[in-house]
């Protein structure tokens, strides 16, 4: 099924989309279409954020509009066929218990374990568990903090803004998460944000995005300050 596209005659996706950006603004039109061009499931987040926000009969429409935006943002960084998602430490507590049980149950009915030394060749159900234990081994060892995944992000979707000095890199990755914590803050109700405020963090979020999506041959220094700038300032 192909994937929705977005015409700059109209503030509609084409009739064939179940996506409407009835309403939205220029900048929002343009960020609606870059994200459509890296996955509809991208626009769909950005759209049910500024949806949720004017849900106004909504009491919860802010946290609800925050979770939207937060899953953008981590659909963008975990958008890659080599993402493998970290296990967090309950998730990796009950891998280890299951491998663990697995080993125990297959060490008493194959008879090479009870060799000493096991000099034996590993055979198919032996195999399987190796396997199982290797993809637990990789889920662990994958790099979980969330510059690497940010940096995976940048090199991915603009590569120009990851060839900028470390100085202007860092400023993006140091802004882009921490507007992270702040929308799964709002999320989880721990950040009870007034209307104002959530606006001024969508602002950000949009200058952000326009830094990483919008084709150019190259960010500078100067577009990428000017770009934050606008949104520190809730332009």
């Amino acid at each position: 099924m192909p994937e929705p596209q977005i015409s700059n005659e109209s503030s509609q996706l084409t009739p064939a989309s179940p996506l409407d950006t009835d309403g939205l603004e220029p900048r929002q039109l343009e960020i609606c279409s870059l994200l459509v061009e890296k996955g509809a499931m991208h626009a769909e987040r950005y759209l049910g954020t500024l949806r949720a926000l004017e849900a106004t009969g909504n009491p919860d429409r802010i946290p609800q509009a925050s979770h939207s935006a937060r899953e953008l943002m981590k659909g963008l960084e975990e958008d890659d066929p080599t993402f493998t998602p970290v296990l967090k430490s309950g998730a990796l507590i009950e891998a280890v218990r299951a491998r663990a049980t697995s080993w125990r149950v297959l060490k008493q009915k194959e008879p090479w374990c009870k060799e000493e030394p096991w000099t034996g060749q590993i055979d198919g159900s032996l195999a399987v568990e190796l396997k199982h234990v290797d993809e637990l081994l990789e889920q662990f060892g994958q790099p979980g903090g969330g510059n690497a995944r940010v940096t995976a992000m940048i090199n991915r979707l603009s590569p120009a803004l990851g060839a900028l000095p470390d100085a202007a890199a860092k400023d993006f990755k140091r802004d882009w998460k921490g507007a992270l914590k702040t929308f799964n803050d709002i999320a989880h109700h721990t950040y009870p944000a007034e209307e104002a405020d959530f606006r001024e963090q969508i602002t950000r979020l949009e200058a952000l995005l326009l830094v990483v999506l919008k084709p150019a041959p190259l960010v500078d220094m100067d577009e990428l300050e000017t770009l934050i700038a606008e949104g520190e300032e809730g332009l």
